[in-house]
């Protein structure tokens, strides 16, 4: 039986805050060292896709922990 997409567990908001963090480092390295240019095209697609990524499995679950908390 192949497992619908809901019965997979999201990942917590550490592995994904730390994949974000090794994705923008990597992005840095490759501005640094010259290999893609800080504004072009694909280094503001990466920028706006880790901060979506940031916000959606790091800082949402946050507040919606903090919610339930407070209930």
């Amino acid at each position: 039986m192949v497992p619908r997409l809901t019965d997979i567990p999201a990942p917590g908001p550490v592995p994904v805050a730390l994949s974000v963090l090794a994705a923008s480092g990597a992005l840095a390295w490759l501005v640094a060292t010259g290999q893609m240019e800080l504004v072009s095209l694909p280094s503001i697609e990466i920028a706006l896709m880790l901060l979506f990524v940031a916000w959606a499995g790091v800082v949402r679950p946050l507040r919606a922990s903090r919610r339930q908390q407070q209930r």
